[in-house]
């Protein structure tokens, strides 16, 4: 019977991960050339042991949520992360009250007559697609996203990725969403 898997976490030992899913280390070996290292015995059976998901993505210079999604991914537990983190950004975001600050005039907005505009009116589920949009998006620069709601979800992740936001309803169904990446990718 197979055991069922477990989704990794930031505090999990990159040497325990590699040992229990082999299939990771094909992924963290495509993630950055720092990780090479892991192809060295010693350095696997020594580093790899007392390192951290959250120190690698450190030492790779790798987003922690970009890290853990795409370790969760390798072992077929992608989805699952990304619908928890969504969870508990949503639950965070309602706390904080997030739509309220996007309603204030940000000075980056001039340049948003500039930002690329993409129409997620009708897709149910954009998270993904916007995410890749974010991660395509250099400091200074920004996106547009429409919408039929609020994504407090997106908008609180987004955040988390050094974005601002700025909300504009045009309509009962229809909301303009712009995006500043107002802070380095980490």
């Amino acid at each position: 019977m197979e055991e069922e898997k477990k989704l990794i976490s930031e505090e999990d030992k990159i040497y325990d991960i590699v040992t229990h899913y082999p299939e990771v280390k094909e992924r963290l070996l495509s993630l950055s050339k720092k990780f090479q290292k892991l192809n060295n015995p010693l350095v696997f059976n020594t580093v790899a042991k007392i390192t951290t998901v959250r120190k690698a993505a450190e030492v790779g210079k790798i987003y922690i949520n970009e890290m853990l999604y795409q370790l969760n991914d390798a072992i077929g537990l992608g989805n699952k992360f990304l619908e928890e983190k969504k969870k508990a950004i949503f639950n965070k975001t309602i706390h904080s009250n997030t739509s309220e600050t996007s309603r204030e005039k940000k000075e980056w907005l001039s340049k948003g007559s500039n930002f690329p505009i993409f129409d997620f009116i009708e897709k149910d589920e954009p998270f993904q697609d916007i995410l890749q949009i974010a991660q395509n998006t250099e400091k200074g620069n920004g996106f547009i996203i429409l919408r039929p709601f609020e994504p407090i979800p997106i908008i609180g992740y987004l955040n988390t990725l050094g974005f601002e936001h700025y909300t504009e309803q045009e309509g009962e169904k229809r909301f303009k969403i712009y995006f500043y990446r107002s802070e380095e990718k980490i």
